[in-house]
């Protein structure tokens, strides 16, 4: 009988602790799952706070006027270097341009294929870079 008793204890002791096991495993399953949700909060939180502050910055430098100078001064820059490069082009084309084609026309044999082939081929890609109504329209 006394060896039941013990059984049962031992039964019972082991039950126990494996309950206590998986309540704890649950409760630890539980606090990982918390951890890992704070930590995705926490990092969206950051970034909401560093783009509310790059947003403020640029509030800031947009309403400063060395920035509205700044601005004017690329955009006057960027129209100038366009009209610079778009008249080179044009210029390249009207000089150059009677030439390769005589030369895509006729190929003289002074030439070797390869650098005539290149000389077309560099015209070309210059003239693709111009508007096809640049030099037409009178400006």
């Amino acid at each position: 009988m006394l060896d039941f008793i013990i059984y049962v204890l031992v039964i019972s002791t082991i039950v126990f602790l494996l309950l206590n096991v998986i309540k704890l495993k649950a409760k630890n399953m539980s606090l990982v799952y918390d951890v890992l949700q704070a930590y995705i909060e926490k990092n969206i939180v950051t970034e909401k706070l560093k783009l509310e502050l790059f947003e403020k910055e640029n509030f800031k430098l947009e309403q400063s006027d060395d920035f509205l100078t700044f601005i004017s001064q690329s955009r006057d820059w960027a129209f100038a270097y366009i009209e610079t490069t778009q008249d080179k082009i044009n210029n390249f084309i009207n000089n150059v341009g009677p030439i390769i084609e005589y030369l895509e026309q006729y190929s003289p044999p002074i030439l070797i294929e390869e650098q005539r082939l290149r000389l077309i081929e560099g015209y070309r890609t210059i003239q693709d870079i111009l508007p096809d109504e640049y030099g037409k329209i009178d400006t």
